[in-house]
């Protein structure tokens, strides 16, 4: 068993686009195949240079996952993180916190919806920024708790737009 620090493939790519139209959605969807050797603290890149002012479109967000352990309690973080030189401290668990990953299953990203994430930020999501850093940021599953010893898919869907 071994950490694992892969990287996503999605479509149409699992890059933001670099130039995107204010007001036009943007969305993205990612897999990564999590290995039966996959022990805690692999992380797998499934987002990258999503913008920091990018407003998430909660009906179109979701991770899906299938069942990657049959007999521990492993969990999947998913958080933003920067790229280097950035000014904010990576926060592992900003948009879901602890998924059981023990059975398959789905979530809605962010978990709590409530009339306030209409107009969030994604660097509101970030634990300690209170002002739009405006960086590119990467978007990462963390495997945590324990080891995830029957591999499986880990799927995200992800869906935003910006002001203009």
């Amino acid at each position: 068993m071994a950490v694992e620090n892969l990287t996503a493939t999605g479509y149409p790519s699992i890059h933001a686009p670099t130039i995107a139209q204010a007001g036009v959605p943007i969305l993205i969807k990612s897999t990564v195949e999590v290995t039966a050797a996959a022990t805690n603290a692999s992380t797998y890149t499934m987002l990258k240079d999503v913008p920091s002012a990018a407003i998430l479109i909660p009906e179109l967000c979701y991770a899906y996952w299938d069942d990657l352990d049959a007999a521990g309690s492993p969990t999947i973080d998913l958080g933003v993180f920067g790229q280097d030189g950035s000014s904010i401290t990576d926060d592992d668990n900003a948009l879901l916190d602890g998924l059981d990953v023990t059975s398959a299953g789905s979530q809605q990203i962010p978990a709590t919806l409530n009339a306030t994430i209409l107009t969030q930020r994604l660097w509101d999501y970030v634990n300690g920024v209170s002002s739009d850093p405006e960086e590119l940021f990467d978007i990462k599953a963390t495997l945590q708790d324990a080891a995830a010893s029957l591999g499986g898919t880990f799927a995200l869907q992800f869906a935003y737009w910006t002001l203009p």
